[in-house]
């Protein structure tokens, strides 16, 4: 049996059976074929599970060539390869040539590199369009009499990741979050408030593109990208909406990952939630709905919030500079943020004294997250579990804060 034939026969059995380990796939190519050790067979098997992901991810591909055939362009590298221009783009180019003395005289040889990746998929704006203003739906807000104002915040929603099998982070979906927002609900309309606001502070989806990031599409649900997961996260928060009573504002900042572009520097704004925020602006009744995509300041109940996602080197500065210039003063500040995917406590150092973010008169909270995490981050070493944070007015412009975990 040639190495060939042994990989399509992986191939083979990888996809009967996708969930298995490589040893117990080592264990069946056995059976058919003992010229192979063990050993060898799972380092085998790895290899061309990790080829199928890819070629299924859109991970790049790279063409090498080296020999006598004349390469010296771009353009003759990917007729000698047989690109289809149309399914892939150039990422990487390399050309060399070199003279070497032979028996027969002199002759040149040629050594070409071409890295690609597949043309991300155009979206129709028009069918997205189309498809939005069909998802949106007028919601009621039930009114029920109730005493004081419960403030909820929400941080790192990331509708559309799919997180298994990793060793400390639970496994995570769009039914998780469905699930985690059923819980707060009741647990808030319990409190029985007569007014509730509710903070939402960035990172509402996974990818609008499925490129975030090199590997985005191994921690993404099946088709949850584009117009898609934009209607799924409207639903799912629409939802968790009309099960909050006395609900009066919603608040809402971007994420990291809100972006409409696999590359933040072409949209550094967040333009998913911007679009959230106006589909859930248009489909409310008399329920009040503000957006920013780096800061938002609103004065609920006689304390002053000042919300952002924290992805922005906005954040790393000092913080009493940011509540002077994005705070109300005479006000007691709250500044609440999310994207650690942790519950963290800040300090600021001056010289040698050290000074806690909780003063007289501000206060920084990392609220914790929905999603709690994927490979990437428990590689980190963080990781932490599934929570939101419930603020109350204790009547005297100072707030009571409490930390919930799901």
């Amino acid at each position: 049996m040639t190495i060939e034939s042994l990989e399509l026969l992986i191939e083979d059995i990888l996809k009967k059976y996708p969930k298995e380990s490589f040893s117990k796939t080592a264990d069946r190519i056995l059976d058919k074929c003992d010229l192979f050790s063990h050993r060898t067979l799972r380092r085998r098997v790895a290899k061309v599970t990790k080829q199928m992901k890819e070629n299924l991810s859109g991970v790049a591909t790279t063409y090498n060539y080296k020999g006598e055939q004349p390469i010296t362009s771009l353009e003759e590298a990917i007729k000698f390869f047989d690109i289809d221009v149309n399914e892939y783009e150039v990422t990487g180019y390399s050309c060399n040539a070199w003279d070497v003395s032979t028996k027969t005289g002199k002759k040149t040889n040629y050594q070409v590199k071409l890295t690609l990746k597949p043309r991300a998929e155009e979206l129709d704006y028009q069918e997205v369009k189309k498809q939005l203003d069909y998802a949106i739906s007028k919601v009621n807000i039930k009114k029920i009499p109730g005493v004081n104002t419960g403030v909820v915040c929400l941080a790192d929603l990331h509708i559309g990741a799919d997180i298994r099998n990793l060793q400390r982070t639970p496994d995570f979906n769009f039914k998780s979050v469905i699930q985690y927002l059923k819980d707060i609900a009741n647990q808030v309309n319990q409190r029985g408030y007569e007014k509730v606001e509710i903070i939402f502070l960035g990172d509402f989806i996974e990818s609008f593109t499925g490129l975030n990031h090199v590997n985005s599409w191994k921690s993404m649900g099946k088709g949850l990208y584009g117009h898609h997961v934009v209607i799924l996260a409207f639903e799912i928060m629409r939802e968790f909406i009309k099960n909050i009573n006395n609900l009066k504002s919603i608040h809402m900042v971007s994420g990291n990952h809100d972006r409409s572009t696999s590359d933040a520097k072409v949209d550094n704004e967040g333009d998913v939630a911007g679009l959230l925020a106006y589909m859930l602006r248009s489909s409310l009744d008399k329920v009040n709905v503000e957006f920013s995509p780096l800061v938002l300041g609103s004065a609920i109940d006689g304390i002053y919030y000042v919300m952002t996602h924290n992805h922005h080197a906005l954040s790393r500065r000092d913080l009493g500079k940011i509540m002077f210039e994005y705070g109300k003063q005479g006000m007691y500040n709250v500044l609440l943020g999310g994207h650690w995917h942790s519950r963290k406590s800040k300090k600021v150092f001056h010289t040698l004294q050290e000074t806690y973010v909780d003063q007289a008169d501000y206060r920084a909270i990392d609220v914790a997250p929905l999603f709690t995490g994927n490979f990437y981050s428990e590689s980190m070493g963080f990781s932490s579990s599934a929570g939101y944070t419930l603020i109350e007015s204790n009547g005297k412009g100072k707030p009571n804060v409490f930390d919930y975990s799901l």
